[in-house]
């Protein structure tokens, strides 16, 4: 009997330990579905707000890109436009206007930032769109309250043409560093090489730029 007692308790304590592990390993694994996102929360992401729009096209061909744009467009951060013909107005939040030239290649960094990577644009800059800047590899453009040209070649060659006001531009290197300030006044231009980071500056250019589409917006 005495025997048998034991056998019982020790049965006793057994079952006691079982069942404290199963309700150990219940309540841990609630915690872990209450702690661990769903699919829907995972993929409930905040949407990027748009920073432009395309205002304006004339006889659009749009190259290969990751989204389809056209006349209306929103425009993201980080978000690459290829025109192989034509022109595309992009206006952004901040009053800031671009006119592109096709073909160009052409990326929105940020609300304030855009980077011409080839191609040419007339840019309209207002006051209220402060420190916005337009760069390619070899130059960095920026101020308020100008118009200007700019150009970019696939070697790293660039110029900038200024139309009005003024602006000023930090020449890059192969590092993207600056390593020389310029600051042109209206009908003024530079011309940046890449290897030699030389620059020469000559009169500006306004008839090698479209300034605008026509006086009626919207797509053609």
């Amino acid at each position: 009997r005495q025997r048998g007692s034991w056998y019982g308790l020790a049965a006793a304590m057994i079952g006691v330990a079982a069942f404290s592990g199963w309700v150990a390993a219940r309540w841990t694994d609630r915690q872990i579905a209450e702690q661990t996102p769903t699919a829907a929360e995972q993929l409930a992401v905040p949407p990027a707000e748009a920073v432009a729009r395309i205002t304006g096209t004339h006889n659009c061909i749009w190259g290969d890109s990751h989204e389809p744009v056209g006349y209306g467009s929103s425009l993201f951060p980080g978000q690459r436009i290829e025109l192989a013909e034509g022109l595309a107005e992009i206006t952004f939040d901040d009053g800031a206007t671009l006119l592109l030239e096709g073909p160009a290649s052409f990326n929105v960094d940020s609300s304030n930032k855009v980077a011409l990577l080839a191609g040419r644009l007339a840019a309209v800059v207002p006051q209220r769109a402060e420190g916005f800047h337009v760069h390619t590899t070899s130059l960095d453009v920026f101020d308020v309250g100008t118009e200007f040209g700019l150009v970019a070649q696939e070697s790293g060659a660039a110029e900038v043409h200024v139309f009005n006001g003024l602006v000023k531009a930090d020449v890059l290197d192969n590092q993207g560093r600056a390593t020389r300030r310029l600051e042109l006044n209206a009908a003024e231009a530079a011309r940046i090489s890449p290897l030699s980071t030389t620059v020469v500056e000559f009169p500006a250019n306004d008839a090698g730029f479209v300034r605008n589409i026509s006086p009626a917006s919207g797509p053609h």
